[in-house]
């Protein structure tokens, strides 16, 4: 089934109209907050898959530090994750960090 034409993502729409996709991203930003254009909470690329887009841009509720810090020793990285809205795979290399520099500072 072919994806409507409101869930391309900027760089589909830019590449079928020879614009670049920071010409369409402002246009879908005014279409979308004045409802000319429904939102959608989904965008399809051009290789057809299509990827959630309601929490890109979104600045998560708690620093990844913030949790780190009163980090539960039960948390597992994916608990962490969720808690701060990332993914897991990020949560490693922050603890690890913030593991060494409480080593060096005391």
């Amino acid at each position: 089934m072919a994806a409507r034409r409101e869930n391309w993502t900027n760089a589909v729409v830019a590449e079928k109209t020879g614009v670049t996709d920071k010409t369409v991203g402002p246009i879908r930003d005014d279409r979308e907050a004045t409802a000319e254009i429904p939102q959608s909470p989904t965008r399809t690329g051009a290789d057809g898959r299509a990827t959630d887009t309601t929490n890109i841009g979104r600045t998560p509720a708690t620093s990844h530090e913030e949790v780190m810090a009163e980090k539960n020793e039960s948390w597992t990285d994916r608990d962490v994750a969720l808690k701060c809205g990332v993914d897991h795979k990020t949560v490693a290399p922050i603890r690890d960090a913030l593991v060494l520099q409480r080593r060096f500072r005391g």
